[in-house]
């Protein structure tokens, strides 16, 4: 969501970068049509009875009300991001987010939480030919009064167009470039939708031209329901940015009673990845490692009393220290069960080994696997879960060595998802696409080989920490720059 560039990003935002884009080429505004997907996919809920909303119910909707390649188009750019910590209705609230930002509109804060629906929802979707009293009436169903109504449309209208191959009778072929008549005179997030509209200078295709003989100008009566007092007001930049960010929030958080969202999605200033304990040949030592930023960091710690937590302490230039504590709780580590990638693989280009330590006294384990199953006639893919029971193989040093296998399909490869798990304990969310095509051995030889880091250890049932020590040098050349030296300074205390 906020990662959208460089190391580690995983290009959502590509799709509607910039703001005018659309790979499917001219005439298509992928913004636009993530923010319509959004509204299309949220307009069949019930506030009243607490059903639908957003809800991902889109999926098994294509058509009927939803027409036009828009949808899915959208969804098939989202269906990649799927898994069993994001799902695709806060997928398609997130791109909300990410098209409005894109577009050079307001922070819509994102809350989190949304479970998917497993079939259509009922029908509903405001279409251009609906009477006022209708709009009303399917607005107020969703929790959105008269005014509301008009800014909610203006927000989700300042962006994109009508396609003449959906609505002849408002955009007729042949009439606009690229047969797709844009809403204002802009390509961004913009009060333009309003201010034109108010100025008598609109080219909204919902509010003039052939729409008004078709009965379709859809625009024009919802802009007036309140004799044009909310568009007025929407007419002045900063209401109109800071009047959509509160209705585009309160679009995305329609949704059923049942589900429980949480708090706004925010950055961590720090937030360690990749972290990963692994036992070492021998069994005494654990390798820690993980990145920072876009700074790796590795350490070996011992077995017997290994690590709970830990904290990022960055040393400035100038001898000051800033500490990162994941407010104060500390970065959590777990040891009780841990994935061993070097002895996993996917051999064969389908067969599947995972292996893993289990810290007795436990010595089983299951290998839970989240699979993409396609699903015919849906764009999405269906989350399926398969559990595997692992076996013991061996033990070494505190741990037990078990493994499982599975068969996956070849475009289950790249998208699998697994966790480990050993009664409450699991090293969860891992990836099949980062194993490699052969497994490695594990034998209980050696001690791990030496490491730079310094380390001390004392016996205890409390919850301990460690320390990665950050050191931070300002170098200037034409531009500022950060180089971090990680000096490991792991410990153990009470």
């Amino acid at each position: 969501m906020f990662l959208n560039t460089g190391y580690r990003a995983r290009g959502f935002a590509t799709a509607v970068t910039p703001c005018s884009f659309s790979a499917q080429g001219p005439g298509r505004i992928a913004a636009a049509e993530w923010i319509r997907t959004a509204f299309h996919d949220m307009a069949t809920g019930n506030v009243f009875q607490g059903t639908g909303g957003l809800d991902a119910s889109l999926v098994f909707e294509l058509g009927g009300d939803n027409v036009g390649p828009a949808f899915e188009t959208t969804l098939t750019t989202y269906a990649p991001f799927l898994t069993s910590r994001s799902s695709m209705s806060d997928i398609i609230a997130m791109g909300i987010y990410t098209a409005v930002r894109s577009c050079g509109g307001p922070i819509v804060p994102i809350k989190t939480g949304r479970i998917d629906a497993t079939e259509a929802g009922p029908p509903g979707v405001p279409q251009p030919q609906n009477s006022l009293f209708t709009f009303q009436n399917q607005f107020q169903r969703t929790g959105f009064d008269t005014s509301q109504m008009i800014a909610v449309t203006a927000c989700g209208h300042t962006v994109g167009g009508v396609h003449a191959a959906n609505f002849p009778q408002i955009v007729p072929p042949g009439s606009a470039p690229n047969d797709y008549k844009l809403m204002d005179s802009t390509t961004k997030f913009d009060e333009k939708i309003a201010s034109e509209y108010v100025a008598g200078k609109s080219t909204d295709p919902l509010t003039v031209g052939p729409a008004q003989a078709a009965g379709k100008a859809s625009d024009l009566r919802v802009f007036s329901a309140d004799g044009n007092a909310t568009i007025s007001k929407l007419a002045d930049p900063a209401t109109f940015a800071s009047t959509c960010q509160a209705m585009l929030q309160k679009m995305i958080e329609v949704v059923p009673s049942s589900t429980t969202l949480t708090d706004p999605i925010a950055a961590y200033d720090v937030k360690p990845a990749a972290l990963q304990l692994t036992l070492q040949p021998g069994g005494s030592q654990l390798q820690f490692s993980g990145e920072i930023r876009f700074y790796a960091f590795s350490a070996q710690i011992p077995s017997q009393s290994s690590i709970s937590a830990f904290n990022v302490v960055i040393t400035l230039a100038s001898g000051a220290t800033e500490t990162y504590n994941n407010n104060d709780q500390g970065y959590p580590m777990q040891d009780n069960v841990i994935l061993q990638a070097p002895q996993s693989c996917v051999a064969g280009g389908k067969t599947l080994t995972v292996t893993a330590a289990v810290r007795s006294p436990a010595t089983s384990a299951n290998l839970v696997l989240t699979l993409k199953v396609p699903r015919s006639g849906i764009i999405t893919p269906e989350l399926q879960t398969q559990t595997v029971a692992m076996t013991q193989k061996s033990t070494l040093g505190p741990y037990s060595i078990v493994t499982g296998t599975y068969t996956l399909q070849s475009d289950q490869v790249q998208t699998t998802k697994f966790d480990i798990t050993s009664g409450q304990s699991s090293d969860a969310f891992k990836s099949t696409g980062d194993l490699g095509a052969t497994c490695g051995t594990l034998d209980g030889g050696g001690g791990g080989g030496s490491t730079s880091s310094s380390t001390s250890s004392h016996n205890s049932k409390n919850s301990y920490s460690l320390f990665v020590h950050v050191v931070v040098h300002y170098v200037s050349v034409h531009a500022h720059y950060k180089r971090l030296r990680l000096s490991r300074m792991l410990h153990r205390f009470q």
